[in-house]
């Protein structure tokens, strides 16, 4: 299967973060754990903790104020992202194998950025501790959305940033609301790893083609 649809020109490539170019995932779910310990809220055994991968905080809050009564007037975004970035600063999570590589990569060809239901604290710092920061045009973070993936919206944001069309955009994202939610933007989508089901996908980016960015251009 080809990596980028026939007809489609590229002009522009964005990262999703989590799951994308850190690996990260399991930060979400230790950070709703850790929530729901601090108050003394058991797990069920039918808890999913898939569901919070690749949306905002307040998505998630949402949800778990749905779910238990006695979080409903606890500040439960700000505890996520609490326990979520601490784990940042004290042990940074892995990279995902060729990703510093492919946005520096990226970024010799393309107007790059990244596209993330992160808090833009953790953005700005996983960006620092990649030294990514001079190879990116735009950045989108949670705060700057209205809506969360799996709605498009994160994505037409990045690339209005870039003032390009969605549909000039090339996509990295690992979850299934991130995959969502960059084809309801009209962009090509390439998945990292085969968790969302999505074609095409590649297990990490030391499998693409030697000069895969170079030869879009």
């Amino acid at each position: 299967m080809s990596l980028i649809p026939a007809g489609r020109s590229i002009e522009a490539v964005l990262f999703d973060m989590d799951g994308t170019l850190i690996l990260s995932e399991d930060r979400t779910d230790r950070a709703v754990l850790a929530l729901l310990a601090e108050h003394e809220i058991a797990l069920p055994s039918d808890f999913d903790l898939s569901a919070f991968h690749g949306v905002t905080w307040a998505t998630s809050a949402r949800n778990l104020k749905a779910r238990w009564a006695a979080l409903a007037h606890v500040e439960v975004a700000d505890g996520l992202q609490r326990h979520f970035h601490q784990t940042f600063i004290t042990h940074p999570p892995p990279v995902v194998p060729g990703a510093v590589e492919a946005v520096q990569a990226a970024a010799a060809s393309f107007p790059v950025a990244i596209v993330t239901s992160s808090n833009r604290e953790t953005l700005e710092l996983v960006c620092q501790q990649l030294q990514l920061v001079e190879l990116l045009s735009a950045t989108v973070g949670a705060e700057d959305c209205s809506e969360s993936k799996p709605h498009p919206e994160p994505f037409l944001l990045g690339a209005k940033a870039l003032g390009l069309s969605p549909e000039r955009c090339l996509i990295f994202e690992d979850s299934t609301a991130g995959v969502q939610a960059g084809l309801a933007s009209g962009a090509t989508v390439i998945a990292i790893g085969s968790s969302s089901g999505h074609e095409p996908s590649i297990a990490d980016y030391t499998t693409l083609p030697a000069g895969f960015f170079s030869a879009l251009t």
